[in-house]
């Protein structure tokens, strides 16, 4: 009798084990299938993103035109032989959008140069024009006087071609600039200057450290 139940508990031990291994083998089942079903999940979540993301337009960009203007001081324009010619030029193309001004100067073009008051005209004479430079201005009169100055001094003949590194020795805003569009807006705002040109970066960089050391370096006032 003692012999029986002891066998009946061990063929008890036996049948508890078989069905601890089968519950373990169907728990790992059910948790590998689960992770496969959130991997499911997660990929038709990014591929459906991904659509969505192919069929959103996307956003619209926006042009700034030049900001407005300010005249500047009428300056003399230096030449000095002794380092070679002079030149005055700008760099950057300004955005080709339209504000409202009363006018607008076009001071390097491929077609031609002058004072504006029609945008669409403007907008012929530059549009695929890499190398123009234009400005607008919120009266016809400043249009006018920058125009003036700059041609007076000999800036407009001077950026025709050529974008160098310039140094403005006196000028609204002394200091190196690389290209009409550049020079224009920045070391001369809009109006005339002494300047000298180079062909590299350090050679202008240099001129300019001289002459301010040599105290001959002179910031003038805007007129307006």
């Amino acid at each position: 009798m003692e012999t029986r139940v002891k066998g009946e508990e061990k063929s008890n031990k036996v049948l508890t084990s078989k069905l601890s291994q089968t519950q373990t083998a169907l728990l790992h089942s059910r948790v590998v299938e689960s992770e496969e079903n959130i991997d499911n999940s997660s990929s038709s979540e990014e591929s459906d993103d991904l659509k969505q993301s192919i069929h959103e337009p996307p956003p619209p960009s926006y042009y700034l035109g030049p900001g407005p203007s300010t005249s500047v001081t009428h300056d003399r324009f230096v030449s000095d032989s002794a380092s070679g010619q002079v030149k005055v030029t700008s760099g950057q193309s300004p955005k080709r959008s339209r504000k409202a001004y009363s006018a607008y100067v076009i001071y390097r073009s491929s077609s031609e140069t002058g004072v504006f008051e029609s945008w669409s005209v403007v907008q012929k004479l530059v549009n695929g024009d890499k190398n123009a430079v234009f400005k607008g201005f919120q009266s016809k009169e400043t249009a006018q006087l920058s125009y003036a100055l700059t041609a007076d001094s000999g800036i407009l003949e001077l950026i025709k071609e050529r974008d160098e590194h310039y140094t403005v020795v006196e000028g609204v805003s002394p200091g190196t600039y690389t290209g009409p569009y550049a020079l224009l807006r920045d070391g001369l705002n809009w109006s005339s200057g002494v300047v000298r040109v180079f062909s590299t970066e350090n050679a202008a960089n240099a001129f300019f450290v001289g002459k301010y050391m040599a105290g001959a370096v002179v910031t003038m006032e805007k007129i307006i």
